[in-house]
């Protein structure tokens, strides 16, 4: 459809709607149609296609309202040629006021939606401001609360902090109790060594003189005794004291040292005088005395086995040494060997032929010559004693401190150095016997 030119308003009429002709010639709606011939009839279309062009001449305008439709009434009343007027019917006049109607509902709505959309930019505005409100707040309490968490920490670290040194405090003072406690404990235990170490001293300085007195009122003496002093703070010393009697003085064999006499009242006895001293000290040459040469190294092994066979025979029960040691053994002035220091020895029930065992609560004897199966599980048997024989015919032919003794032997068999580790002052070792020995 061709689109109609609009006519200006200054250049033809005023719209009847406007704010006031300002020297201009305006013309109402009424003067307007008595001057047209309402009789002509168009031949070419109705005129509802007119005012319908109006309709949407106007609809999408943003001008007010009344000058809009004054403007397109105008713009369709006239055509081109501004000479000649386009005929307007009574049914046209009825629907261009239909319209006019419409429109200023329209209007009213389109108000009402502006209305609408302004309030809901301010609920908009409210809710924006009211979500960043809600975020400061949830910002503050989330400080408050990292503040909060913070602050109990430090609580927390310091009441732990608190008990942490309360508990290093009772601690000490419970350290101190102790050490305290410790002090007079120790004190209390000098003051009774003061006291054991002046009762020795005084039972010492009596039996000093009793034995002086018997050494010198008889000069027999002074070449065949020797004189065991018990010592007074030994634990076990009274208990051995007795036990070496009671074994001694009921037992005779060469390879025994001979008992002469006791007095229980200071702890003294008397044996036989062993010129040679002991035989620990032979081996190892104390008092820069010669070494012992193999021959009698081998009597002298061959006689402690004869007396500890004699030990383990006793009748009615066996009788085990249980301390048997280079130094126990002692040699008189031909090197005949005795066994010596029976404190220790223990009578054993028999069980059955050829096994004898007896159940001990505490190993005793000395450490490297125990043995392991009676130290672990506290079973004596005369097999003790032969454990013990064993380490010490291992020092008579290497002279070689017990300790480890067993381990060097074996290593030195297995390696067939056995020569090697033998005692080197003894140069015409019998290489052959001595490895059946060891």
């Amino acid at each position: 459809m061709p689109v109609k030119p609009r006519i200006s308003v200054g250049e033809t009429f005023r719209s009847p709607f406007g704010r006031g002709g300002q020297g201009h010639s305006v013309k109402s709606i009424a003067d307007l149609m008595s001057e047209t011939d309402i009789s002509f009839v168009s031949s070419s279309r109705p005129s509802t296609d007119r005012m319908s062009s109006v309709t949407y001449d106007f609809m999408d305008s943003g001008e007010p309202l009344g000058f809009q439709l004054a403007q397109t009434l105008a713009s369709h009343l006239f055509t081109q040629d501004q000479s000649s007027l386009a005929p307007v019917t009574i049914r046209d006049f009825h629907q261009f006021h239909k319209i006019a109607a419409e429109h200023h509902l329209m209007g009213d709505m389109e108000s009402e939606m502006r209305r609408l959309k302004l309030e809901l930019k301010q609920t908009m505005d409210l809710y924006s401001t009211a979500c960043r409100e809600a975020l400061t707040a949830k910002r503050k309490l989330n400080r408050w609360r990292i503040e909060e968490e913070r602050r109990l920490e430090e609580s927390r670290f310091s009441e732990e902090t608190a008990l942490s040194i309360i508990e290093q405090e009772k601690a000490r003072c419970r350290e101190a109790i102790e050490a305290a406690e410790e002090a007079k404990k120790r004190a209390a235990m000098e003051a009774q060594r003061r006291l054991n170490i002046e009762k020795a001293l005084k039972e010492a300085e009596k039996t000093k003189r009793a034995k002086d007195n018997l050494s010198y009122h008889d000069i027999r003496y002074r070449r065949y005794i020797a004189v065991k002093v018990l010592r007074p703070d030994a634990a076990q010393g009274r208990s051995q004291f007795q036990r070496e009697v009671e074994v001694l003085s009921l037992i005779r064999h060469p390879n025994m040292v001979l008992l002469l006499g006791a007095c229980p009242e200071y702890g003294i006895l008397v044996y036989e005088y062993m010129a040679k001293g002991s035989l620990e000290d032979r081996l190892f040459k104390r008092g820069n005395t010669p070494a012992l040469s193999w021959q009698i190294r081998f009597r002298i092994v061959a006689e402690i086995a004869t007396g500890l066979l004699f030990l383990h025979q006793t009748k009615p029960e066996p009788l085990v040494h249980r301390d048997l040691k280079p130094g126990n053994i002692l040699l008189d002035n031909n090197y005949i060997s005795k066994i010596s220091d029976v404190g220790l020895a223990r009578l054993v029930p028999t069980t059955s032929e050829n096994v004898t065992q007896y159940h001990m609560t505490s190993a005793a004897g000395t450490f490297c010559y125990i043995d392991p199966e009676y130290q672990q599980t506290g079973m004596l048997g005369v097999k003790s004693d032969v454990y013990s024989l064993g380490i010490l015919l291992l020092q008579v032919i290497t002279a070689k401190p017990p300790m480890g003794l067993t381990h060097i032997v074996e290593q030195a068999i297995e390696n067939e150095t056995l020569k090697e580790i033998v005692d080197s002052d003894v140069p015409d070792w019998p290489i052959e016997e001595t490895f059946r020995f060891a």
